[in-house]
């Protein structure tokens, strides 16, 4: 007897059921003809026989709790993916929070343009030291014997004993040439094209290097600080970058 057959005469001989439940029945019988090539009536006896247990209630049709294995199935898999898709979203919204407002290794950009009123200048002595201490700053060479700045906190900055010191706040600056140190604790700083030699000391700070093409010498030392591969180091190079490190990363500015 064929597996067509088979569900044939057991349908008939479920008549005494309603048609809900023999559909049920009939339907969780044709299942397992996807499962396996194996006739019917060798898995579950001649259909009179089934039909039999169905009616006289030994079994019950599987189909209510095979429906409720595949709705909870379903309900997984659809929670898997909102999870998903709400993990990606999340993923996408912090990139975009953190991501640069612009690249700040442009030095056209246009948020550069230091004609704005925004922008704040002040006379730098001939050698200038620069204190970073729990900011973020973008730090740009120019040939003035200014310091050309903007920065969040809508307070003008000082420059007390040779030293220009940034706390707690976001800013843009243009520093002389004759910037000597840049000591950073707890920052996370973006020197773009240093002109001229440094000495920098950094503590728990995140110093990024926009070199835009050019070659540095690095001479890095201290204590637990890690270093990106793709730093442009010469030894010949005409400036040199001595920094001294301390749980630090210094690695290559990428927007």
């Amino acid at each position: 007897m064929n597996n067509k057959t088979y569900l044939t005469k057991l349908e008939k001989c479920l008549s005494g059921l309603d048609k809900p439940s023999k559909q049920d029945i009939l339907q969780e019988i044709k299942s397992y003809t996807n499962d396996s090539d194996s006739p019917l009536i060798d898995r579950f006896g001649s259909p009179e026989e089934l039909a039999k247990q169905y009616l006289d209630g030994v079994i019950t049709a599987p189909k209510i709790s095979k429906k409720i294995f595949n709705i909870t199935k379903k309900l997984i898999i659809v929670m898997s993916l909102a999870f998903t898709a709400l993990l990606l979203t999340v993923g996408i919204a912090a990139w975009y929070i953190a991501k640069d407002k612009f690249n700040y290794a442009d030095i056209n950009a246009k948020q550069l343009d230091t004609s704005s009123v925004v922008w704040k200048s002040i006379a730098a002595p001939s050698e200038l030291n620069i204190h970073i201490n729990h900011a973020k700053a973008v730090l740009y060479w120019h040939d003035k014997d200014t310091v050309t700045y903007q920065c969040s906190r809508e307070k003008n900055q000082r420059i007390d004993s040779n030293v220009l010191k940034i706390h707690s706040d976001n800013c843009f600056l243009f520093v002389p040439k004759q910037t000597k140190s840049i000591n950073i604790n707890a920052a996370k700083v973006v020197l773009v094209e240093p002109e001229s030699s440094l000495d920098i000391k950094i503590d728990k700070t995140n110093l990024k290097i926009a070199e835009n093409e050019k070659f540095y010498n690095y001479d890095i030392t201290g204590e637990r600080y890690k270093v990106s591969k793709n730093l442009r180091q010469s030894e010949t190079a005409e400036i040199t970058l001595s920094i001294e490190a301390f749980k630090a990363t210094v690695e290559e500015y990428e927007y």
